[in-house]
């Protein structure tokens, strides 16, 4: 089965939204055409554009004051456009970005709203519906929701001087001090389990969290677990931990597949 595909146009002024969309759809498994990613030093711009409408199934048209005015947003439509009379081999799909006034051939078009920030998440699912209809996933994370879990954990406190000797209790302690157990980030976090995981997942392999085991022995203080059993509670710490308290990729997945099993 191919893989969808989209050609985002945008005018420049738009760019970041433009890259940020882009990031979701890609993943999300969608192939997104976006010009800084294709247009290389030397190529020509044209062909290139060309090529991406040809290559793509879809073509996103971001909407905004700046897009409505741009000639070569302007020129893409018209290629599109013309090929979707001819051959139907190509779908507009209208992205209100900012609130404009709609071009004439789009008015009649059922737009995804993207004005309201809070609503983002939910017209990018919308989106991904429309252009792929076997997209279902309940784990799926857009990087706003990444970013909502990432504020959730809580910023380490500065250390002393990097130049000083520390000790392996010292690193311990800074470790869990910093961190957040995870069974409170599931409470402060209300998505279901796979979700939770699948971000925590991804925000430990870009390097922005780790995990952290925080292990050790009980001194009896505990009313339901005997004095001496040992413990592992599984700590995220935002950044990156002292070398001597990173655990292999292996033992974290096992950890993390555990909790999401429940």
């Amino acid at each position: 089965m191919p893989v969808p595909s989209i050609f985002l146009s945008h005018n420049r002024e738009d760019k970041p939204f433009a890259r940020r969309l882009a990031d979701d759809l890609r993943r999300a498994s969608i192939t997104v055409w976006l010009d800084e990613a294709e247009i290389r030093l030397g190529d020509s711009i044209i062909e290139k554009i060309e090529a991406g409408l040809h290559g793509s199934e879809y073509l996103g048209v971001i909407l905004s004051p700046a897009s409505v005015r741009s000639p070569w947003v302007k020129e893409e439509l018209r290629a599109v456009l013309h090929q979707q009379i001819t051959t139907r081999s190509r779908t507009v799909l209208p992205l209100l970005y900012r609130q404009c006034e709609i071009p004439a051939f789009l008015i009649d078009r059922l737009y995804a709203d993207f004005t309201s920030p809070e609503n983002y998440s939910f017209t990018l699912r919308q989106l991904l519906n429309r252009i792929d209809p076997s997209f279902v996933s309940p784990h799926f994370v857009s990087s706003e929701e990444l970013q909502e879990l990432l504020d959730r954990i809580p910023d380490p406190l500065e250390r002393r001087s990097v130049f000083q000797p520390r000790t392996d209790e010292e690193d311990i302690e800074f470790a869990s001090s910093n961190s957040i157990d995870l069974s409170e980030l599931e409470s402060k976090t209300p998505w279901p389990k796979p979700k939770l995981y699948s971000a925590l997942r991804e925000l430990i392999k870009t390097r922005r969290v780790e995990l952290f085991l925080f292990k050790g022995v009980l001194d009896g203080g505990h009313a339901e677990i005997p004095a001496g059993a040992s413990f592992v509670l599984p700590m995220i710490f935002k950044g990156s931990l002292p070398p001597k308290l990173r655990s292999s990729d292996e033992e974290i997945e096992e950890v993390l597949a555990n909790l999401e099993r429940g």
